[in-house]
């Protein structure tokens, strides 16, 4: 059998936000991916980021940002993720961390509608307070409580804080050929 390694295609787009606790403040997201070390990405970037948005009557964002990742893999082990940053972009031109999420791709062929909760960490009574008039949820230093290290994530307060919407188009070619299994 030759060496081959299996395609797969996520052709998408960032669709949009809502439920988000603001009401005249513009948001963006920045999405990078997260994947394992048997992946490799061909082409394109592995972080995007929308336009800033408004929300409508209804208090949707929409962002409508495109995406397009394409990727060999020798193992299901390490399958891309999305790391989802929410950003406020609020009326003085201030721009503020309000929002963290984190989903894994479709892995199977199809197409998908996935929503991303979101969430942010929460601090005492005292620097809620300040932060409700003076702006500025609390931030994560470290964001490898999100991805990495699952036993620091326990240890974290946080509160919801939205879902972002995407669809994605997920496309495979030559994956059942490839005999991959997680055992890689």
């Amino acid at each position: 059998m030759a060496d081959y390694k299996p395609e797969i295609y996520f052709i998408g787009q960032i669709v949009g936000g809502s439920d988000f606790p603001t009401d005249l403040d513009g948001l963006f997201v920045e999405a990078s991916l997260k994947y394992g070390e048997n992946w490799k990405l061909i082409e394109k970037t592995s972080t995007i980021q929308t336009h800033t948005s408004y929300p409508d009557d209804e208090g949707f964002f929409v962002f409508a940002h495109p995406f397009d990742f394409y990727f060999i893999c020798e193992s299901v082990q390490g399958w891309p993720k999305l790391n989802i940053k929410v950003w406020r972009l609020d009326q003085y031109g201030k721009l503020d961390n309000i929002a963290y999420g984190i989903i894994n791709l479709p892995n199977e062929t199809g197409s998908f509608d996935l929503e991303c909760p979101t969430w942010r960490p929460m601090s005492g009574w005292r620097e809620e307070s300040y932060n409700y008039y003076l702006g500025g949820p609390p931030k994560l230093v470290n964001s490898d409580p999100i991805v990495r290290d699952l036993n620091k994530r326990r240890f974290l307060t946080s509160m919801s804080s939205g879902s972002i919407h995407i669809h994605c188009e997920v496309l495979m070619k030559g994956y059942r050929d490839s005999f991959i299994s997680g055992d890689q």
